[in-house]
This record gives structure tokens, sequence and C-alpha cells, in this order.
């Protein structure tokens, strides 16, 4: 069974608002993602209780090395952290369709323009700048809409689909879904079918047993 070159493990115990915001964090695992080839096997596996500023951290350090670094998140729309930091070009869930881009596709130089300009008039709170450009250049978020839960049947065919055409993603993100899921190992057997590494994201015993 084909399996992801690299995963990282993200065991979220510490709340984001009082967790220490350090992207130096991410030194350690931009030399350890440097070293592991893309050969087959999980060449590197991490659990940590870590806040995700290091892993956001991360992705921004790849991409400024590879700008077409490709990242999909899958449960995006209830767990939207990968998108407000514009970390994702594509995601996929029930109901992806209905998660607003911050531009229109039919003005592409108006959002040019946005991303462009040194002032913040086309944004706001929730469309920041850091979500909606990326650099000068404005994202537009791929929606497939789709059954996360069912891996066996029609639910991913979208996804499959686009994955043929394009290739597989750089990166696979799921944050805080396998531990609503009864049968989490369905959808984690599936993401070497669309990435080459993977950010898996759950909360630890004692978040779960206090919400």
């Amino acid at each position: 069974m084909a399996s992801l070159a690299r995963l990282i493990l993200l065991w979220s115990c510490v709340p984001p608002a009082l967790a220490a915001c350090d992207p130096s964090l991410s030194d350690s695992w931009w030399d350890a993602w440097r070293a592991s080839g893309d050969a087959g096997g999980i060449r590197q596996v991490a659990l940590t209780n870590r806040d995700r500023c290091a892993y956001i951290a991360l992705i921004r350090r790849i991409r400024s090395e590879s700008p077409s670094f490709r990242v999909l998140d899958i449960g995006a729309v209830g767990y939207p952290w990968s998108i407000h930091a514009g970390l994702t070009d594509v995601i996929f869930d029930f109901q992806a369709t209905h998660s607003p881009n911050c531009f229109s596709r039919d003005d592409m130089i108006g959002a040019q323009n946005c991303c462009s300009s040194k002032g913040d008039a086309c944004f706001d709170h929730l469309f920041t700048r850091e979500r909606c450009c990326r650099g000068e250049q404005p994202i537009f978020l791929g929606l497939i809409d789709g059954d996360v839960t069912n891996t066996e049947g029609a639910g991913w065919a979208s996804l499959f689909r686009l994955v043929q055409m394009t290739g597989k993603f750089d990166l696979v993100i799921t944050s805080h879904l396998l531990e609503d899921l009864t049968d989490p190992t369905a959808l984690v057997r599936q993401l070497p079918k669309v990435a080459h590494a993977g950010l898996v994201v759950v909360p630890c015993k004692f978040n779960e047993l206090v919400r």
C-alpha cells in the first residue's frame, strides 16, 4: 500500500490563543523536510503538542523556494485555519463550495490591484491580506464538494479526478477531523493517493473531554 513520504502529526493540546507563536520552531522541521526524500514509506513522523504557528511558518518557507507547492485541506470548512493563513490551494469537504473566495474570478485585474497595493482598503477582519494574497498574487481557492466519510464510494470521485488531471498535491492537511469519524483509518489510507506529504492535526484527550 502506498504511504506518505512525509507525515507530521500535530497533537493539539495548547489553546491557540495561549500558545507561544514562535516561527523559529519550524527550523528543525525545515532541516528534516529537506533531508527526507520522496521514496516510498513514511520518512518523517512527528507527534507534538506545539502550536500550529511552526507549521504555518514551515509551509511558507517551503513556498519561498518552491512557489508551485500545492496544498490540499480535507475538512477545512469546519476548521479553516489553513484558509485564514493563506496556505490552502484546494479544499475538499461537505459544502466546500459554500466557502467564499476573497475575490471574484470575473475581476482578476481588481484582485491583482488589491494584492499589489500598499493599503488595506480591500480587506477586513475576515478577508485579511494574509488570507487573500500570497505575496502580490491573489488566492483563488479550488472548492470541491464531497463526502469525506465515503472513502469507498463516490464521495471522493471529484477529488480523484482532479488528482488524475493535475497530479498529486505536495501536502495534504486534515485538521480536527479524524476524531469525528467512525473509521478514521479509512480516510488516512486515502491520503497517499492525493498527496506526497501530510499534516494531520488531532486534539488531545483532555480537549475532547472538556468540550
